[in-house]
């Protein structure tokens, strides 16, 4: 079969950085191509060019046999879709008014658009899919794999043959992801082209048919289903270069008596809707333990993180660490007192983008007697400190005096974890510490939170991730609509089904139900 997409020698430079190195790459028609690669491999540079919003260097590009040249309206009309991990959706507007947006049908009265054919044209649509959506539901009344859904319809009716689907999975459960295979498999069959960029290799194992591995611009490795080839061994090495690469998995141990965080019946609620969204939780987090916090993001977990770090105020409750009562302190009170923060946004919350590494790295601690003396900073030892963490912490590109918002996002990531571990935290929260990361820095991650577990301290894992959940954590709840959907203690792969229920709010009836009574989770 010819390809749908043939890129040939694609070359793409940016200033210092040269994304895409002499790059070819295919799609065929009922087949999934899977792209995976590090941070910076070049892939989503490579896509962006498949969908018209760069145009390359260097190279060609055929759709169909024939050489185009085009942007992303262009790509629109040859065909090329992109599914975007952050959804382009207005919420305030209908499915079908999305879906719609931009190519509205248009009745014989010029100006005046069509919905009833858009309605049916739709609808005919999710039932040659087998989606249940109401055309004229608010988009945001939807749950996230029903948005999804919606923009998948969307490629379909401009007509797409040819999918680019960008980290889908990224903020699905599993039982979403798995009705997501279904509906690329449906695709395949149809004879649509799809390229499918994801971290997740035991993904790309399962739903592709190939898969092109790049790193540093360039396609170091290509491997097939049929051939055997295609493991998660083999995709993870070829990504970073190493023999015999693994994740990080940590060591699961009891959870022990003495507890450093306590949480005792915390509510509170949105400051502008005045809803509830934390409704009276009660749990704890031990000495050298890592609790994970699972569920779908949006159902309460920024605002739980943001009640223990001190950013909002419950309506009551009591939150203590390491035994002292800092349910009305500030933020700068609970650093003190020894908590420590990893924020899921490295650019607003996470550092000060214009400032330096080492202003970063002491931010907050200037005062001390490590870094002052008379009221006066101590720029050597400040050097001394900020050198010896880029050292230890392998801050790739890091030196005095540059400024963070120069260092990609994964080294970003580790001026954090050099600046809040090395300040000893009793308490560490890590919200979706791993996000947007390769493998090579996931590892690393990984590695120094489970470093912290081994010096006692108490890690409060908070991600959307469950192939990381099940790795890190000893134990883990899960948080559906502001509670505890359930418990799992006893943490393993055999969990993943029990945990994709609770995070669908399915609690310990259903789930034993589910299960044929095999699993129970402690509803709260």
């Amino acid at each position: 079969m010819e390809s749908l997409v043939e890129m040939r020698g694609i070359v793409k430079e940016f200033p210092n950085i040269l994304a895409n190195d002499k790059v070819d790459f295919f799609l065929d028609g009922g087949k999934v191509h899977a792209l995976v690669g590090e941070n910076g491999a070049g892939k989503t540079t490579l896509m962006r060019i498949m969908f018209g919003m760069y145009r390359q260097d260097e190279g060609e590009i055929l759709i169909a046999g024939k050489r185009q040249s085009y942007t992303v309206a262009g790509a629109q009309k040859l065909g090329i879709a992109m599914v975007h991990q952050n959804f382009m959706q207005i919420p305030q507007m209908s499915v079908l008014e999305n879906i719609i947006l931009g190519h509205a049908p248009q009745t014989k009265a010029r100006g005046i658009i069509d919905y009833k054919s858009a309605r049916t044209r739709i609808q005919k649509l999710l039932q040659d899919m087998g989606m249940k959506l109401n055309p004229d539901m608010l988009v945001q009344r939807l749950s996230v794999g029903e948005r999804q859904k919606v923009e998948i319809i969307k490629a379909l009716y401009i007509g797409a043959r040819i999918l680019i689907f960008d980290e889908p999975t990224a903020v699905l459960t599993p039982q979403e992801s798995g009705e997501l295979f279904k509906i690329i498999n449906q695709l395949k069959s149809e004879g649509k082209a799809i390229a499918y960029i994801s971290h997740k290799l035991n993904e790309v194992t399962e739903i592709a048919d190939m898969a092109t591995v790049m790193r540093r611009g360039k396609v170091v490795d290509y491997m097939t289903r049929e051939s055997g080839e295609m493991t998660r061994v083999r995709l993870a090495t070829s990504m970073v270069g190493q023999d015999e690469f693994e994740m990080v998995v940590s060591e699961k141990k009891p959870v022990g008596a003495e507890n450093i965080l306590e949480v005792k019946n915390l509510w509170a609620s949105d400051p502008h809707t005045q809803s509830l969204k934390i409704k009276g939780l009660n749990f704890s987090v031990a000495k050298g333990e890592i609790l994970g916090i699972g569920g779908v993001e949006g159902n309460g977990q920024q605002e739980l993180i943001e009640l223990i770090w001190g950013a909002t105020k419950q309506l009551e409750g009591e939150i203590s660490l390491d035994g002292k009562d800092i349910s009305h302190t500030g933020v700068h009170e609970r650093r003190e007192a020894g908590l420590g923060y990893i924020s899921e946004d490295r650019m607003i919350t996470g550092v000060s983008a214009e400032a330096s590494i080492q202003e970063n790295i002491v931010g907050g601690k200037e005062s001390s007697a490590e870094f002052s003396r008379a009221g006066l900073l101590r720029n050597g030892a400040i050097n001394d400190k900020t050198l010896a963490l880029i050292d230890q912490f392998d801050i790739r590109g890091g030196r005095l005096n540059l400024p963070v918002k120069s260092l990609s996002g994964g080294n970003m990531q580790k001026v954090i974890l050099a600046r809040e571990i090395s300040r000893n935290p009793k308490l560490l929260i890590a919200a979706h510490p791993t996000r947007g990361l390769d493998i090579g820095a996931i590892n690393f991650v990984r590695e120094q939170l489970i470093a912290q577990k081994e010096k006692d301290a108490a890690v409060l894992l908070i991600t959307a991730d469950l192939e990381e959940l099940l790795a890190l954590s000893d134990r883990i709840l899960v948080m559906y609509e502001g509670e505890f959907s359930g418990e799992v203690r006893n943490v393993s792969e055999e969990s993943i089904q029990e945990i994709g229920l609770l995070m669908g709010g399915i609690v310990k009836d259903a789930i034993a139900k589910e299960n044929g009574g095999k699993h129970e989770a402690e509803a709260h």
